[in-house]
């Protein structure tokens, strides 16, 4: 894999040709230039709205650090859970249209829809979906559809009935895998698509897309990006299968300026009504209550619909971010205020907390704050204990090769297969080690005992398995466990 050192890539980083710079945020673009190389960042893009206009927009450093391309305010990103917003969105269209009643049983619009919980099945509501008030979770159906992408709607609802709703506010990709089958089921379209008639188009974002195919055929396009000790390096990006309706959009800086002054029109754009404005404001209000307010500067109280909702600085504040390997991003705006601000950044460790940094900057410096609070040092604390996390042990296991195996490398190749959880691809690396692909997930195997590994994917996946070998010296199966106590049989 080609990596681009950190000292060469800073050497070359830009600022972007076109950028819109507002007065009040001058000295801050260097800051953020100068703690981006800090955060280990390759590239990033800034948006700022203020009274329903870009006041500020800005591009910097590398969409891809293997090739030396600039970010640009039309390379599109991946925002990941950041989708949540758009899919709600979506369904207050819908229910503004009277085809969803948001405050409808799931299972009127979902006739799988089916938990552990019987109760539950019959009372959640499509409401509840929006601002997770219900707690509905289940690892292997978040896997499936985020990293490995051989989900089926027979495996989803397989796993979907193991299920058991914690009854309480709780934050899971569930809730919106489930929010985009009902725009699916009352619109007769894909949610992709739905999205990009009804919302994008007429909004005037033509760089937002659901389909990694169209986004990552653009020339114009971020990389996914992983900071190591020998340099950057490209991650692995999202194919269709895994663009999911929790965390399945591509968008640019300059859609995503689009984006907050849609949401701060209150469903208003270009003097052109897209949704109500009293639906819009509805996302806003708290649906979904946590227990007691989270943080102290941004004091998050639970759940619009697709947004967290809370309060900074005393002033009412929406927010969403997404995360997923060598990917970050944050929206966020004051719906009372008129301020909104998005970031994107091209790495995932250092990538979050610098959006985070540019994001109180912005708010700050709107909002005159005269308090000495720097939130740098400590979100970049906080990146540097991600990224040593992320560097390998001297103890840590060999790649899985002969001397790990108890029959010769070549028998272990193949194609091993699970009724729900898809298909494990092994084969033999050029260096003679045992690698593998689970779907779009790349794995790496790292000897443990005869036969016996532990399997990494970094940021998606860590457990341990074993080959088995049937009595005739025949590699049959390959064991992994998937989950917490849950070992999985992939038979070749």
């Amino acid at each position: 894999m080609n990596a681009l050192s950190a000292a060469t890539l800073f050497l070359a980083l830009p600022a972007g040709g076109d950028d819109l710079i507002a007065p009040s945020l001058s000295a801050l673009s260097a800051r953020w230039r100068e703690a981006a190389e800090s955060f280990r960042v390759p590239g990033y893009a800034v948006t700022v709205v203020r009274d329903g206009a870009v006041v500020h927009s800005e591009a910097w450093g590398l969409r891809d650090s293997v090739k030396g391309l600039p970010v640009t305010a039309d390379s599109m990103f991946y925002i990941a859970s950041a989708t949540k917003p758009y899919v709600a969105m979506a369904l207050v269209l819908l229910a503004e249209e009277g085809k969803v009643d948001l405050d409808a049983p799931v299972k009127r619009y979902l006739p799988r829809f089916e938990l552990a919980d019987a109760d539950a099945t019959a009372e959640v509501t499509v409401r509840d979906l929006l601002c997770h008030k219900r707690g509905i979770n289940s690892f292997p159906v978040v896997f499936l559809d985020a990293y490995t992408g051989e989900i089926t709607e027979d495996r989803y609802y397989h796993f979907l009935k193991e299920a058991e709703p914690s009854g309480r506010v709780d934050y899971t990709n569930v809730h919106f895998t489930l929010a985009g089958r009902v725009i699916e089921a009352v619109s007769g379209k894909h949610w992709k698509d739905f999205l990009d008639e009804r919302l994008f188009t007429p909004a005037g974002m033509d760089r937002t897309t659901g389909y990694a195919t169209w986004m990552y055929a653009q020339e114009d396009v971020s990389r996914p990006t992983l900071a190591t000790p020998e340099g950057f390096v490209h991650g692995t990006h999202k194919v269709d299968e895994t663009m999911h309706a929790a965390g399945g959009l591509g968008t640019s800086i300059h859609d995503l300026g689009r984006w907050l002054l849609l949401n701060l029109g209150r469903g208003e754009i270009d003097g052109e009504r897209i949704v109500g404005a009293a639906a819009v404001e509805e996302m806003f209000a708290l649906h979904g209550k946590f227990r007691k307010p989270d943080g102290w500067l941004r004091k998050m109280e639970g759940y619009g619909l697709g947004w967290n909702a809370g309060t900074y600085r005393g002033n009412r504040y929406m927010q969403h971010g997404g995360g997923y390997i060598g990917t970050a991003a944050h929206v966020s705006f004051l719906p009372d205020a008129g301020v909104g601000v998005a970031v994107v950044a091209n790495t995932d460790g250092g990538g979050h907390g610098f959006c985070q940094v540019v994001s109180i900057d912005v708010y700050d410096a709107f909002l005159e704050d005269d308090s000495d609070y720097d939130p740098l040092p400590g979100f970049l604390s906080q990146a540097e204990r991600i990224y040593a996390r992320g560097a390998v042990e001297e103890d840590e296991p060999e790649p899985l090769g002969a001397e790990g195996l108890s029959l010769e490398p070549e028998l272990y190749p193949g194609t091993y297969t699970n009724e729900h959880w898809g298909t494990v691809r092994v084969e033999l690396s050029d260096e003679g080690r045992l690698v593998g692909r689970m779907g779009n997930l790349r794995l790496t195997f790292l000897a443990v005992d005869e036969d016996d590994f532990v399997v990494e994917s970094p940021r998606a996946l860590n457990a341990s398995g074993y080959f088995e070998i049937s009595a005739i010296e025949e590699v049959v199966a390959l064991v992994v466990e998937v989950d917490d106590g849950v070992e999985a049989t992939f038979t070749r």
